[in-house]
């Protein structure tokens, strides 16, 4: 026959309802009276939160200081373009036609404004302004606050206002409505708002919204300012604006009342529901869990499962009584396939140390590798993020006066990236012994890598080969890394240009390739995007400028010591971060004498 079951809540639920009922009545009256103050703190945190979203949006643009400058300083020329769409895109148009890698507008930086011309910069400014518009109009519409805009105080004596928000319905004044906008001042009274006072004073930016409101503000309205700065210096502020309910003051008698008697019919309840919960819940879980450490102690699976199994609730503890019964029985055989597992592991293990040394093995390690050449000098690492890398390197002579070098990243980690790799490395060296030129190679090995590609891997590659007896060379970049080069009494200097589309993206592909020489004396570096991008405990980059700064400290042109150099200088850096690519790189030293 079988046994009528229910739940927990069933069971405690017979006891329970009658104190529920009193406790919904009281609550239907306390919430009525605490729903205004509630009211007001929520209309804060919405506002606060808020006033932290603008200002994050805005602190996504590299160039918001310089953007603020001239917003100020350009206000009556610049031209507004918040609905019109045709001349926006006619400006985005018109900028990126001028600087095609330009990319997203907030990752502009202002070195890249020092390259613009003025009217550039001028068109830059717009459009930026334009989006930011946009985006608090958005917000305005999403949250529908009284007000939203970001605004600078002068000399504690007036605003100057930046950006304001619209919703539907409402203009800004260059469209005929009444919301301010960009250029537009009023008087600043101190003591109104004591929060931008202390922002004002202190010259601090915070994380946190201050949501204090000033003696003689209307109190009708909930104030938040957040403000916007960079490296303790306050730029600008976040002003929001919600209409707020007044508060109930003399509903507290009442409240304090119902309290009183909430508590009363609380205790009183809750010693019956403590005493039901305690027979019905507590006992059963206690002498599961007493089984369970017998269990833990002597591992006799039989007699846990019969133990386990006599327990009788007629609820959920019963059925997972039932389920440890189970699990105890299934955990032998558990930790038997466990066992199974690590040994497999160790084995995979051991395997992949294999592929590591093989891997290693395919890449040229003896150095000097042409000792019967003094025209120049080389040496490369590769530092795999894991057992087995995608990165290679390579260099080999075309004949007795040409030196190919190669380096490239493989898209991926692991296994599928090594393989691709021998594969490319493989096409690359064949192809140029043929006599090819860069270009040539890589359009080669691009339509093999394209077929039956369906991990969809790609691989960006710089190759270069050089005349030995003049230093002449041609070179090609895959969506490589840009080299560095440091020209005898030079400085080094990354050397940037257009690069083409990576390896093995799509068949058809054609590739650049230009002419360089070296001078006796030069120096060049190039390396995979595991340098730069190497990342601290703080995620932040590594950077072509801390590696300019380590080659130039090295004080050195052999490239063997540059390398140290560098590696030295990321592990610095990075400290106790783990690696998240690998890291490659490749010194050549021409040495050449007339």
């Amino acid at each position: 026959m079988k046994n009528k079951s229910e739940t927990i809540l069933k069971q405690i639920i017979r006891p329970f309802v009658a104190f529920m009922i009193v406790v919904i009545i009281a609550n239907a009256i306390v919430l009525g009276i605490f729903t205004s103050s509630y009211y007001l703190n929520d209309q804060f945190k919405e506002a606060s939160q808020l006033a932290e979203n603008a200002r994050a949006e805005l602190e996504t643009y590299k160039s918001l200081n310089w953007l603020f400058d001239y917003w100020e300083a350009n206000s009556d020329r610049m031209e507004k373009i918040y609905e019109d769409n045709e001349a926006y895109e006619a400006k985005d148009r018109q900028l990126r036609e001028t600087y095609p890698m330009l990319g997203e507008l907030c990752n502009v930086d202002e070195k890249t404004l020092d390259e613009m011309d003025e009217e550039d910069r001028k068109i830059f400014a717009e459009l930026c302004y334009s989006n930011l518009c946009r985006v608090f109009d958005r917000m305005k519409q999403s949250h529908a606050p009284l007000y939203l805009y970001c605004f600078e105080i002068r000399d504690k004596k007036e605003v100057f206002i930046f950006i304001t928000g619209t919703r539907d319905g409402e203009k800004r004044l260059s469209e005929g409505g009444e919301l301010f906008e960009l250029g537009y001042t009023l008087g600043y009274t101190e003591g109104e708002y004591p929060v931008l006072d202390k922002i004002l004073s202190t010259g601090e930016s915070t994380s946190n919204v201050d949501m204090r409101r000033g003696r003689e503000a209307d109190r009708s309205v909930v104030q938040v300012f957040e403000p916007v700065g960079d490296r303790g210096k306050v730029r600008s502020i976040i002003g929001v604006s919600i209409k707020s309910a007044e508060m109930l003051a003399q509903m507290l008698g009442m409240m304090k009342t119902m309290l009183l008697i909430t508590l009363v019919f609380f205790a009183v309840m809750l010693i019956q529901v403590i005493y039901h919960i305690k027979k019905v819940v507590v006992v059963p879980i206690m002498r599961e869990q007493k089984i369970i450490e017998e269990y833990e102690h002597d591992k006799d699976s039989l007699t846990a499962s019969r133990q386990l199994q006599e327990i009788k609730t007629h609820n959920e503890i019963e059925r997972m009584a039932v389920s440890f019964s189970s699990m105890v029985t299934e955990l032998d055989r558990y930790m038997e396939e466990y066992f199974i597992a690590v040994a497999e592991k160790e084995r995979i293990g051991a395997e992949l140390n294999v592929a590591t040394r093989i891997q290693a093995d395919m890449l040229p390690r003896k150095f000097p590798p042409f000792p019967q050449y003094k025209e120049f000098d080389l040496y490369a690492t590769m530092t795999p993020a894991k057992e087995v890398g995608g990165d290679f390197y390579d260099f080999f002579l075309v004949d007795d006066d040409h030196l190919a070098l190669v380096m490239a990243d493989v898209s991926g980690k692991g296994v599928p990236a090594a393989l691709f790799m021998v594969i490319a490395k493989t096409l690359i060296k064949n192809h140029t012994m043929l006599g090819k030129t860069p270009s040539e190679v890589l359009e080669y090995t691009n339509e093999q890598l394209c077929e039956g590609n369906e991990a969809e891997l790609f691989v960006t590659v710089w190759m270069a080969i050089i005349e030995i007896s003049t230093g002449k060379g041609i070179a090609a970049n895959a969506g490589h890394e840009h080299p560095a080069i440091k020209r005898a009494e030079g400085q080094w200097e990354l050397v940037i240009y257009k690069h083409s589309p990576a390896v093995a993206i799509f068949e058809g592909l054609k590739f650049a390739q230009h002419e360089f020489e070296l001078n006796p004396g030069d120096t060049f570096f190039v390396y995979t995007d595991g340098v730069a991008e190497a990342t601290d405990a703080n995620e932040e980059l590594y950077g072509t400028d801390r590696m300019l700064a380590a080659l130039s400290g090295c004080g050195s042109d052999r490239p063997e010591e540059l390398l140290e150099a560098v590696k030295n200088d990321i592990d610095a850096f990075v400290g106790s971060a783990p690696q998240f690519d690998d890291i490659t790189m490749l010194g050549f030293h021409y040495g050449r004498t007339t």
